[in-house]
């Protein structure tokens, strides 16, 4: 009976990991995207594994596939991401770092430190600020019980919490 017990753990245990896995191999998103003079997605895909800092990561590629008013068609490859998981959070490597890219366990009201990808300040834009956590919950996707998390940005002149970093 205890051999029984333990095998059942097991099943149980490598299919709760296999539908919690960040990234599994074949792993695609797409985000579309549309402003006044182009439009297109970007495409994000699972190429392959790495270690950085003794953290073993997942590699993204990034590609955006767009059309101008022209109708003209182009596909640029963005760089490299490096992320990794860990329980309920997702972590990204930016400015020799690893930074939160998503965090299932905040609350409404917690506030998430990112990097975003201008490490250069002079340019007027932050390279690490704060959100806000407005909302999470669960949906249905193509039959999977899907955790998200709604945010929204800190504004610099009215919150005190943001901030450069």
């Amino acid at each position: 009976m205890k051999r029984i017990l333990i095998f059942l753990f097991l099943i149980n245990s490598s299919f709760l990991f296999a539908q919690n896995e960040w990234a599994p191999k074949g792993a695609t998103w797409h985000y579309g995207f549309t402003d006044w003079q182009t439009n297109g997605y970007i495409e994000i895909s699972y190429i392959g594994d790495t270690i950085i800092n003794s953290v073993s990561c997942k590699i993204l590629e990034k590609k955006v596939f767009q059309y101008n008013l022209l109708s003209q068609f182009d596909t640029l490859t963005l760089n490299h991401e490096y992320t990794y998981a860990d329980k309920d959070r997702v972590y990204i490597f930016r400015f020799n770092d690893f930074y939160t890219l998503y965090d299932f366990s905040a609350h409404i009201g917690d506030s998430i430190l990112l990097a975003g990808t201008n490490q250069f300040t002079s340019s007027g834009c932050d390279s690490i600020g704060l959100i806000r956590v407005d909302s999470t919950g669960t949906r249905i996707i193509n039959g999977k019980s899907l955790r998200y998390i709604s945010v929204s940005g800190y504004s610099g002149d009215t919150d005190p919490l943001f901030r450069s970093y």
